[in-house]
């Protein structure tokens, strides 16, 4: 009988060891969403529908607890919005909300998701660089085919140089949770499932263990895509 008690232990043990408990601590720079409730979503059969924490927001902070049985890709939600994408992979993470751009530290994954988002960031600037004088020239009522074409140019390139730090980022990140996690957020542009040519780039260089993720095999299977069997992936095949 003792030695039954004994195996009950150190089987509670192992498996309370393998839970993965979190801290998520925020702050909210924005004010007007004083008192407004956000949610912690995951995954669950393909879609963002499993709610695993709430809170509010209370002077500008907030705190998010519990446990996960493994390294999680999750979202924090508005109501119907999302506000960014985290992982959860055990530890404290410290969160801030800001409309001059959201940031997030305290575990290895979330460290390489905000050095994306702050790449993403400066890009984003540039963006706004060039769609500004374009506006101008609008409203100004101004059309100077010379002057525009320059700005459809310099934002052909920068669209490339987007794609560019977006696949980058997809394939460092094919074997955890970031990579095919962040394919499914780009492909949430979309109204239907669909395979670009830069999700073909993806795609057609991706290992198994990326295509196999359930989400993956799902939006696949519904984009009717078709691998192209080349020689760096016709072992993966």
């Amino acid at each position: 009988m003792m030695i039954r008690h004994v195996i009950y232990i150190i089987t509670l043990l192992l498996v309370t060891s393998c839970a993965r408990h979190y801290n998520i601590a925020g702050n909210v720079v924005e004010g007007a969403l004083q008192g407004e409730t956000l949610y912690l979503m995951t995954h669950h059969e393909a879609q963002f529908t499993r709610r695993v924490d709430s809170c509010k927001i209370v002077h500008g902070q907030f705190t998010l607890m519990g446990s996960v049985d493994s390294i999680t890709w999750a979202k924090l939600y508005l109501d119907q919005n999302m506000v960014m994408p985290l992982v959860i992979e055990g530890g404290e993470v410290e969160v801030v909300i800001d409309c001059f751009g959201n940031r997030i530290k305290g575990s290895p994954l979330n460290e390489k998701l905000n050095r994306f988002f702050e790449a993403m960031s400066k890009l984003q600037r540039d963006w706004d660089a060039i769609n500004d004088p374009r506006i101008q020239l609008y409203m100004s009522g101004s059309h100077v085919p010379h002057i525009l074409a320059e700005l459809d140019a310099r934002e052909q390139r920068l669209e490339r140089k987007m794609e560019a730090v977006e696949n980058e980022f997809i394939r460092d990140n094919f074997e955890n949770v970031l990579g095919p996690d962040m394919f499914l957020l780009l492909s949430e542009q979309y109204s239907v499932p669909v395979i670009t040519e830069q999700f073909r780039l993806i795609l057609d260089d991706a290992p198994t263990e990326f295509l196999n993720h359930p989400m993956i095999v799902d939006y696949l299977r519904r984009a009717n895509y078709k691998r192209v069997r080349t020689s760096s992936n016709s072992d993966d095949d």
